[in-house]
C-alpha cells in the first residue's frame, strides 16, 4: 500500500487533502513545518490546500465534501439515466444535498465583507476570521489566499513511499492565535512538488 507524506513547507497553516472527485484523505490544520501522512490506493491524486483559520471551520476538509458531491452525481446520474427519480429515498438525498449547497452559498455570502482597518500609518490590515494581511495589497490578497484554494495539482500517482512539499506563499507569523500575514511584497507562488524546495 503506498504511503503519501504532505509537507507544508510554507509559513501558513493549511487544510491539505487528496482528491480524486472529492476529498478522500485529509487533514485540517497542519501547522507550517508540519505534515500530512496517509495511505491512500494506487492511483492518481490531485493535492489540494486552503488556507486554515479556526474563526472559519467552513473552509475546514469534513466527510460532507465526500457525501455532497457523490449524492449530487448519483442524483444527476438518475436524471439523466431514466429521467425519473425513483424512490422518496433518493429524493430525501437530492433534498438534503441541495439544502447543504443552499446553506453554504448562503455562508459565503455573509462572509464576503472585507474588514479593512489601518494598522499603522501608510499600512493597511485587513482582517478575516483569525487571518490579518498586512500591506498595500491587503484587500487583494487576503481576497485570494481566502476564496481559493492555495494549491490544487492534479496528476501524481501514489505508488511505494512519496513524499509531496507544497511550499511558496507569502511570510506569516502565528501569534496569540492570529496569523498575521506580510502581503506588502510580491511573494513565490504556492506549488507542490515531489522534492524538497531549495532554501
Amino acid at each position: 500500500m503506498p504511503t503519501a507524506h504532505i509537507h507544508n513547507c510554507t509559513s501558513l497553516p493549511l487544510h491539505i487533502s487528496l482528491k480524486q472527485l472529492t476529498p478522500l484523505y485529509y487533514e485540517n490544520y497542519v501547522q507550517p513545518g508540519g505534515s500530512m501522512t496517509r495511505y491512500p490506493g494506487q492511483v492518481w491524486f490531485t493535492i489540494e490546500a486552503r488556507l486554515a483559520d479556526p474563526e472559519q471551520p467552513k473552509r475546514e476538509y469534513d466527510d460532507w465534501d465526500n457525501i455532497l458531491p457523490i449524492a449530487m452525481y448519483s442524483v444527476g446520474g438518475i436524471l439523466a439515466a431514466g429521467g425519473l427519480l425513483v424512490g422518496a429515498g433518493v429524493a430525501g438525498v437530492a433534498g438534503a444535498a441541495l439544502a447543504e449547497g443552499g446553506a453554504l452559498l448562503e455562508w459565503a455570502l455573509a462572509n464576503a465583507a472585507w474588514l479593512a482597518t489601518a494598522a499603522r500609518a501608510g499600512a493597511i490590515a485587513v482582517q478575516v476570521g483569525s487571518c490579518i494581511g498586512v500591506g498595500t495589497g491587503a484587500a487583494e490578497g487576503m481576497k485570494a489566499l481566502m476564496e481559493e484554494d492555495v494549491v490544487n495539482v492534479k496528476g501524481w500517482y501514489m505508488s511505494g513511499e512519496r513524499n509531496f512539499y507544497i511550499s511558496g506563499g507569502p511570510q506569516a507569523v502565528v501569534k496569540d492565535g492570529k496569523t498575521y500575514i506580510d502581503l506588502e511584497k510580491p511573494y513565490p507562488p504556492f506549488t507542490v512538488d515531489d522534492k524538497p524546495p531549495s532554501s
